[in-house]
C-alpha cells in the first residue's frame, strides 16, 4: 500500500471489504509489516446472479451484519450464502436492478 501510494499510482487505499473479514487488520499490520489480508472475489459462480446481488458489496454487508449480531467474522462464508440473506432481506426487490 505504501509503495502504490509513494509512486503515486493511487491518492488513497479503501480497506473496508478487508476490515469487514479481519476486524484486526491494523493492529496486525502494525505488528507485522509483512502481514497481509488478501479479501480474494466473492463469486457464486455465476457471474449475472453476482451482479444481480451485487455480490461485491453483499458478501461485506453479510460479514458486518455477522459483527453487530456479536459473532466474528467468517472470511470462509459462502458466496451463495450472502446471496440467499440478501434475497430473503430484500424480497422481491432483490431481483430488481440496484446500479
Amino acid at each position: 500500500m505504501e509503495d502504490a501510494l509513494a509512486s503515486g499510482a493511487t491518492d488513497f487505499v479503501g480497506i473496508a471489504r478487508a476490515l469487514s473479514v479481519d476486524p484486526e487488520l491494523p493492529q496486525n499490520a502494525a505488528r507485522d509489516a509483512s502481514y497481509r489480508c488478501d479479501v480474494g472475489r466473492a463469486t457464486t459462480g455465476v457471474q449475472k446472479l453476482d451482479k444481480m446481488f451485487m455480490l461485491a458489496i453483499t458478501y461485506y454487508e453479510t460479514q458486518i451484519r455477522r459483527m453487530a449480531s456479536g459473532k466474528d467474522p467468517d472470511p470462509n462464508i459462502s458466496p451463495w450464502r450472502a446471496v440467499v440473506q440478501s434475497g430473503c432481506a430484500l424480497g422481491i426487490a432483490a431481483f430488481r436492478t440496484r446500479r
